[in-house]
């Protein structure tokens, strides 16, 4: 993986997440059949309180997708930036991913390191798009560290919601369809 093992400057950001709506950020399906909740919001046990929290990763792709954004409207008013759509077969990852892959591979076996290493920033530098190269891609490290957001203060409630799933070929209900999802309010 290409890292960067030089690091000009550093900036931190430090805030607080309120939702202003129900939010839910999930764990996936209850893991009993015992649970009362299908759907329940993600949690971590810190002393002998459950916690709610977001995931860093969750957070560094809401940057992400809100950076791309800007990159494209900047694109379209005449500035030589750009942003690929990563989960398109344009995407730089798909599209670069086993040339970096083989300059990779000449950095390990290469005799002079520093040209190699060159050749390869180089061509991530003139290839890869922006939000590529900054919030990172496959074979290359992000330039951004994001870390989980903890509901710490207590001014958080749970509540739940009932659902019924539509099946998407009949447009009727589905079997076994009453489900409850967990939010925070």
């Amino acid at each position: 993986m290409l890292g960067f093992n030089v690091n000009k400057r550093e900036v931190v950001f430090r805030g607080k997440l309120t939702a202003v709506s129900p939010l839910r950020v999930g764990a996936g399906q209850g893991h009993k059949i015992t649970d009362l909740i299908d759907l329940s919001c993600i949690k971590v046990t810190i002393g002998d309180r459950l916690i709610p929290y977001i995931p860093g990763s969750s957070l560094k792709g809401v940057l992400r997708s809100a950076a791309e954004g800007i990159i494209r409207t900047a694109r379209l008013k005449g500035n030589n930036l750009n942003a690929c759509y990563p989960y398109l077969d344009s995407s730089c990852a798909k599209r670069y991913g086993n040339k970096l892959m083989r300059l990779q591979e000449e950095v390990k076996r290469s005799e002079d390191v520093e040209e190699a290493i060159s050749r390869l920033l180089d061509f991530v530098e003139k290839n890869y798009c922006l939000a590529c190269r900054i919030f990172g891609a496959t074979g290359i490290m992000s330039h951004v560290a994001v870390k989980d957001c903890y509901g710490i203060d207590g001014s958080y409630s749970f509540g739940t919601r009932r659902g019924v799933a539509i099946d998407r070929r009949t447009g009727a209900v589905a079997k076994r369809a009453l489900y409850t999802v967990e939010f925070l309010n």
